[in-house]
């Protein structure tokens, strides 16, 4: 929204509009759409939902208009500024639509806009191939994984590559690489800067808990107090980034010139390729999941900590605030978020956040909205991710995972178990990596899910 422009948004269902019920109107002769002043365009679409802009030139408001979709009437009152988004939230999946509006004065129609054509996107298929594999053993753990490509994944944590040899007497890994076929522990050196802070450092392969790749050999490693800049093949960071009394957990970007951090204590930094800022994020909460907008004009980040606390906050335009905060973690049917949070993700103006309450909620960049997703969570939901609206994955407690294709949910409960949790889930394409921790007799390994598309 520009200081010069008010952007006034219409949320739609297109069953009750605006308290009219929808239906259908006989074909309308409308005057020549060459000369109009409306315009409207499409802002987004998904397999269920259409974004209509309306913008009308050289007219003062307010004035009344109606939307159609086909002979359907979508929308039907007054307008008060010259740019209006409504939301037709009644589509099915794979359809062509056509769109027209008209401005409407003492009844009569006065103008019409040109028709936009409107296509609904696919829904994806739930069908998937599974894999389930353990990496190391005593207490193995996978804090966070990419995909980079089909071929190429790192997972980053602690590893034992020992059974019979005492923790004490191993070196631990703390990044895992599979090749598309195996996985195959590595070591990444974290630095530990000496006081006062002179050459000689120590280097030791610390647990890693964030990863961000942007290519195969631009990846961004978080390791609570420093950022390491990594080419995927060597033992030491080409860079280290050192942020002083900051703990990162988790990590985000759009280049490897705009990347932020969140971690314990509400800590929240950027780092633009040269120098890096923290952020006071106004809670002492610890975040746990950070994602950002496409054009990272946006960044959210969540989390919550076992005592009652959790917290949302937003980064905008060099600005960070706090957009939710409970104490007790109690739910509230009445607000807009209620549990411990810990996870979200951005996929173009729509957020979704997962909640220990059982619900994902979804929250309109452009409308200020929220909306519970049809979907009732049975466990823990640790982490959710999507490679698009028609293609999302939960991943909970006990390794259970809800999948949406654009349409409806499913839960895939197959690898159901008291002594599996999932942190972290990557996508590509078609493919999709989900990890965390399985408990085992001698400790826990690293829990690896893959999954492959049909």
């Amino acid at each position: 929204m520009t200081k010069n422009r008010m952007l006034f948004v219409v949320c739609v269902v297109v069953t009750f509009c605006l308290g009219i019920q929808c239906k259908k109107e006989p074909p309308i002769n409308p005057p020549d759409s060459s000369k109009s002043e409306i315009v409207i365009s499409l802002f987004d679409t998904t397999c269920t939902e259409a974004w209509i802009r309306l913008q009308t030139k050289n007219l003062a408001v307010p004035h009344d208009y109606k939307l159609y979709r086909d002979s359907d009437l979508v929308y039907a009152g007054r307008v008060y500024t010259n740019d209006t988004t409504v939301i037709d939230t009644s589509l099915l999946p794979q359809r062509n639509y056509h769109y027209m509006a008209y401005r409407i004065d003492g009844g009569v129609i006065k103008d019409s806009s040109a028709v936009l054509p409107v296509n609904s996107m696919d829904t994806t298929s739930h069908e998937f191939i599974w894999s389930v594999e353990t990496i190391g053993y005593h207490y193995s753990i996978i804090r966070d994984v990419a995909i980079v490509n089909d071929t190429l994944a790192y997972a980053v944590g602690h590893f034992y590559a020992s059974a019979d040899t005492a923790i004490g007497n191993q070196v631990p890994y703390n990044v895992a690489c599979w090749n598309g076929v195996k996985w195959e522990l590595m070591r990444v050196m974290v630095e530990t800067r000496q006081i006062p802070p002179n050459p000689p450092h120590y280097y030791w392969p610390d647990e890693i808990f964030g990863i961000f790749a942007f290519s195969p050999n631009e990846i961004i490693l978080a390791t609570q107090g420093q950022f390491i800049k990594w080419d995927g093949i060597s033992e030491k960071g080409s860079e280290y980034v050192y942020m002083p009394n900051t703990s990162v957990q988790t990590v985000w970007g759009t280049t490897p010139k705009n990347v932020f951090g969140a971690g314990y204590s509400g800590s929240f930094v950027r780092y633009d390729g040269t120098t890096w800022t923290k952020y006071d994020s106004l809670t002492n909460t610890t975040l746990t999941d950070i994602y950002g907008t496409r054009d990272g004009k946006e960044v959210w980040a969540t989390g919550y900590n076992f005592d009652g606390r959790s917290a949302v906050v937003r980064w905008s335009e060099g600005n960070l605030e706090k957009i939710f905060s409970e104490m007790d973690g109690s739910a509230k049917q009445s607000s807009f978020l209620s549990g411990y949070l810990p996870s979200l993700w951005i996929d173009k103006s729509k957020i979704y956040l997962s909640s220990s309450m059982g619900y994902i909620m979804t929250y309109s960049l452009i409308t200020k909205t929220p909306k519970a997703a049809a979907v009732r969570l049975q466990y823990f939901p640790y982490a959710i991710r999507g490679s698009g609206c028609n293609n999302i994955i939960v991943a909970c407690d006990r390794a259970v995972l809800y999948h949406f294709n654009g349409s409806t949910w499913k839960t895939i409960n197959q690898f159901n178990n008291i002594n599996h949790r999932l942190f972290s889930i990557s996508f590509h394409k078609r493919l999709i990596i989900t990890s965390g921790r399985t408990l085992t007799n001698s400790g826990q390994s690293a829990l690896v899910i893959i999954g492959k598309k049909l």
